[in-house]
This record gives C-alpha cells, sequence and structure tokens, in this order.
C-alpha cells in the first residue's frame, strides 16, 4: 500500500539521486500510486460498485521530492508539463482532507522557514483549476528551493489552503500559462525561467524520459539532453501558438496520423489535412484523443467502454500483444513514436473481475479487465498523457519554442550522457543514436 514519506526518508532519497553540474540540474522520477487501491478514494459514492477511474487516475503519476525553505522541508511533488505553476499544500489543507490519503507528500510550514516571504498584495490570490476538475486554492509567497543540489532563491509558490489533491506540484509549462495570468492578468518567473536567470542553466530548456510502465523511474534534466535515453533520430516539432491569445501556452503540437498495428491487422488514420492539436500533458496518466479516433482504435484493438468504471477497458492478457499504436507527429516527415501495447494496458490487478457488470459485461464476465490508456476528450482538450509519453524521450525548448522527440530506450541502463545546452536560444541538436550506442 502507498505510503508518506516522512522528511528525513524524503531527504536522503533527494540527495541520492541528484546530479548538478555546469549548465544542467538532473533529479530523478519516481512513478507513484497515492491511495488508488483504497475503495474510498475510487468507488462512487452513488454507486457502490462502481469504480471511478477516472479518479483513480489523479492519484497516479510522476514525482520528485524538492526541498522548500531555509531550513529546507521537503515535499513530493507531482511533476507536470500542463500546468506551469510550482505549489505546495499547507497545514490547514491537510488538516481538512477527509479521504484517508490526506497529505501524503507532506506539507509546508511558512512559518518554520526564516527565508519565506508573505506578501500581504499575493494572499488570496493563487487559484489553480486542472483539466481533471482538481483544485488548488490559496496565496503566494516566495522563498528558496533546493532541488537537485541547486538552489533557486525567491522563488514564487503556491501555498494551497484549501485543495483537492493530496500532494503539491511542480509546473513546467510556459509562464504565460501561471494561475495568476487568469485571476490578475500578470505572469511571474516561474521555475524553469527562474532558473535561468539565476544562472544555474544556460537556457530555458529541459528534457524528460519516463521508462517503461513497469519500471517505476524516470529522469528530469534542466538544461541539458541525456543521449542514452533514446534511439534514432531527436526530431524538432514546432510547438503551436494559442490562436486566442497569441501566445505560447501549451505544449501544442500537430499529431497528423495514428496507426493501429495489430497482430491480424493494420488500421490507420490520416489527419494531415486537419491536424489534431494535441498538449504532451506529463501530469495526465492517460491520453484523450476525439472521440471519432479514439473509437476507431478501441474497436480495433477490442476495447470496450465500461459505463460503471467510467473507463474503456481491456482484456489485461493484451499487455502480451505484439501490436502496438504509431503516432506521426508534426507535417511533412515529422516523427513516429510507437507505443507498444505492454504501455496502454494499464493497472492490471486495480480493477476487479466483471463479475458485478450486470447488463453490461455480457461477454467480459469473469474475465480480468485492465484500463485502456486512451480515453475520449472532452472540450476540445487533446491529450498525450503518459501512456504516450513514456514511449517518448521529449525536449521542451520554451525559447525556440520546439520540441524535440524521440523513440525513448525504454529499458536505459546506461550513465547518462549529458549535453548542455551552450548558449542562451541553443536550439535542440538533431541528434542521432543506435541501439548499440
Amino acid at each position: 500500500m502507498p505510503r508518506p514519506l516522512i522528511l528525513g526518508q524524503l531527504a536522503l532519497l533527494a540527495s541520492a539521486i541528484a546530479a548538478h553540474g555546469p549548465g544542467y540540474v538532473q533529479f530523478e522520477l519516481e512513478r507513484r500510486t497515492l491511495a488508488a487501491q483504497s475503495p474510498e478514494v475510487v468507488r462512487r459514492d452513488s454507486e457502490p460498485k462502481a469504480w471511478d477511474l477516472d479518479m483513480m487516475n489523479r492519484h497516479l503519476g510522476y514525482f520528485t521530492d524538492i526541498g522548500v525553505g531555509t531550513p529546507p522541508q521537503w515535499l513530493s511533488v507531482h511533476i507536470d508539463t500542463g500546468s506551469s505553476d510550482t505549489w505546495l499544500p499547507s497545514v490547514s489543507a491537510c488538516k481538512n482532507q477527509r479521504r484517508k490519503e490526506k497529505c501524503l507528500g507532506n506539507a509546508f510550514r511558512p512559518n518554520q522557514s526564516t527565508t519565506v516571504k508573505n506578501p500581504k498584495s499575493s494572499q488570496g490570490l493563487f487559484l489553480m483549476k486542472y483539466l481533471d476538475g482538481t483544485t488548488s486554492k490559496g496565496d503566494y509567497i516566495k522563498d528558496t528551493v533546493h532541488i537537485a543540489g541547486a538552489v533557486i532563491k525567491d522563488q514564487r509558490l503556491g501555498l494551497g489552503h484549501s485543495t483537492s489533491l493530496p500532494y503539491g506540484v511542480l509546473g513546467l509549462g510556459y509562464h504565460h500559462l501561471v494561475a495568476l495570468w487568469y485571476k490578475m492578468g500578470m505572469t511571474y518567473d516561474n521555475l524553469p525561467l527562474l532558473m535561468w536567470k539565476q544562472g544555474l542553466v544556460n537556457t530555458v530548456a529541459y528534457s524528460m524520459w519516463l521508462g517503461k510502465i513497469g519500471s517505476a523511474k524516470g529522469s528530469l534534466m534542466f538544461g541539458a539532453i541525456d543521449g542514452s535515453k533514446f534511439i534514432g533520430k531527436l526530431k524538432r516539432i514546432p510547438i503551436l501558438r494559442d490562436k486566442i491569445r497569441k501566445q505560447y501556452i501549451y505544449f501544442t503540437v500537430d499529431l497528423t496520423s495514428v496507426t493501429v498495428v495489430s497482430p491480424t491487422d493494420v488500421l490507420r488514420i490520416n489527419r494531415e489535412d486537419d491536424p489534431i492539436k494535441v498538449f504532451l500533458d506529463s501530469g495526465s496518466t492517460v491520453s484523450y484523443l476525439p472521440q471519432d479516433v479514439s473509437e476507431r482504435i478501441w474497436n480495433e484493438v477490442g476495447v470496450v467502454y465500461f459505463r460503471k468504471y467510467n473507463a474503456p477497458m481491456i482484456e489485461c492478457e493484451n499487455t502480451n500483444s505484439t501490436g502496438g499504436i504509431r503516432f506521426k507527429l508534426g507535417s511533412g516527415e515529422g516523427q513516429l513514436i510507437t507505443v507498444p501495447m505492454s504501455e496502454l494496458v494499464l493497472l492490471p490487478g486495480l480493477v476487479p473481475k466483471a463479475e458485478d457488470l450486470v447488463g453490461e459485461a455480457g461477454e467480459w464476465r469473469g474475465r480480468n479487465l485492465c484500463q485502456f490508456g486512451i480515453r475520449n476528450s472532452s472540450a476540445n482538450a487533446n491529450i498525450l498523457g503518459d501512456s504516450f509519453l513514456r514511449s517518448a524521450y521529449v525536449v521542451y525548448d520554451l525559447v525556440n519554442h520546439e520540441v524535440g522527440i524521440a523513440q525513448a530506450r525504454m529499458e536505459a541502463t546506461e550513465p547518462a550522457e549529458v549535453i548542455p545546452f551552450p548558449t542562451y536560444g541553443a536550439r535542440i541538436p538533431e541528434l542521432e543514436r543506435g541501439l548499440d550506442d
């Protein structure tokens, strides 16, 4: 069962997995399940036999540990490329948590830090609303952040006094997306930007590798690329500007084709003439595509949507399938990323047999079911989340507004090949790595 880490354990973990060198900062990510096995979390009150897997997804993700304040208070935070604020739950928020998990990532106590700044002008201004409906509300503060041996001074942070999440979030998006913009029309230097301004990295860029679903380990490197984490060519794909605000808000790219390869057939969905605008979002456990696309994928691989699970389901044995889905990002030659079925068949063992789905299970009765990693999108929010990103090595360049994407080396065991960005605005190098490199 998941359990909270005490402060000493978090500090030891953070020091053991961090790396900090000239022009880059690297640390390890860990895929954690926070209370997802607790019936109090995943069962819907209105239907005692229904498991709300949409809620379950909010408690899965990639986390790291940061120290905040002086002396550092160590907290576990969720890594999120789909938002831009770094925020922490306060003690009062944890006391108000009605669910059993409360604040598993620990809470921040401003009165125990000698470097905290809590300007009255920032009180009540922090309000974060995520696409999945979760929220955090409170104040903005400033304090020192310790991450992988690096120290960021006077970082603006959200302090959530009321939150529906039992952990904090480290937002890695564009600073135009911070919650303060939606509240006051203002922005500030978020963590990726402030790391560059304080000389810790040479440009505002970072790279992310999540590893395969069974490994539970990944890595994040600010200011550099890790040549040991991908195979094939690292290709640059343009990030799309938001048409309404005329700014770069999300890591949005064009998805121009989807090819489903099963043991018996091949289905190609061509969107070259009408690309799907998708967000690359590490804060989302699963991926969300338009209904016409997702349902064609479901039909091809044998997925059925179960209302009582609030999710598309597939037999767990499909994790051993030799098939997969190939995504093409960008126009023209673009970049192809293949996601094996083993990365799309999720949560084996967490979902019971379909013996209680009366009138809905049919031929599925008594079979072991798993959640499928591609769902229908809503409100035009098409997302490539962790179910896709584990198969991709992604470099996020917030200066040139590009992402570099390559096929991830799923079991990267070699030492890191650190390639720092040499100067501000240096573009992502289109490197190539073979299977034996």
